[in-house]
């Protein structure tokens, strides 16, 4: 299992996919938009033994320097700043009572 990335996203919506609830599951989109700093932080906040195998935070917050280009613009002024973000799910109802 992966680790938890906390982001905060503005601009969210969900996408329904198809048939968006099939018996106990529903599928689809979350998208939305995020700081770059947003991710800058997220990265910051996974234990660095996490990251170890990989170069560390550091070669992380390389790589998405290089990845990451704000495309979109959320305070108004006609310039990208922030970064679109978009995670696909299945989720299935569970039964939390005893």
């Amino acid at each position: 299992m992966g680790l938890p990335l906390m982001l905060d996203l503005q601009v969210a919506q969900w996408q329904p996919k198809g048939k968006s609830v099939v018996g106990d599951k529903l599928a689809g989109t979350l998208c939305g938009a995020t700081s770059k700093q947003a991710v800058e932080d997220a990265i910051d906040g996974i234990p660095d033994s996490a990251l170890s195998q990989i170069g560390g935070k550091s070669a992380v917050h390389n790589i998405l320097a290089n990845l990451l280009t704000p495309d979109v613009d959320l305070d108004g002024d006609d310039e990208a700043d922030a970064i679109s973000v978009a995670a696909h799910f299945v989720a299935s109802r569970i039964d939390t009572e005893d």
